[in-house]
């Protein structure tokens, strides 16, 4: 299933965002290989306070979305993110779709 245009792009940017975020408070990092489980649950439970509710839970979709394209599928639970939630848990379609995934990984 196709996410619409709009959608795949904002969550495009909020996953750059998220990575910028976590480069900002960990300038070590070089590479998004170098992600480790203290770096996102530092991302979920301190930079995500300003947020409302409604933008706070479309980053965690994104988060979710960052962790899964990692292969880390496992941090979700230790992440306490619920993996059946929102619009773009429609996302778990691209993990299927060979094409689709080559345009998220492009695209974001």
């Amino acid at each position: 299933m196709m996410l619409a245009k709009k959608t795949f792009e904002d969550t495009c940017l909020r996953v750059e965002r998220i990575l910028d975020a976590i480069s900002a408070q960990y300038p070590k990092l070089m590479h998004y290989n170098q992600i480790k489980l203290m770096h996102c649950q530092w991302y979920k439970d301190v930079a995500l306070e300003k947020y409302s509710e409604a933008t706070r839970l479309d980053y965690i979709r994104a988060l979710r979305l960052l962790v899964t394209a990692l292969g880390k599928e496992h941090w979700l639970s230790l992440l306490k993110i619920d993996t059946h939630t929102g619009a773009p848990s429609k996302i778990g379609a691209i993990k299927s779709s060979k094409r689709t995934v080559k345009r998220v990984r492009k695209g974001c």
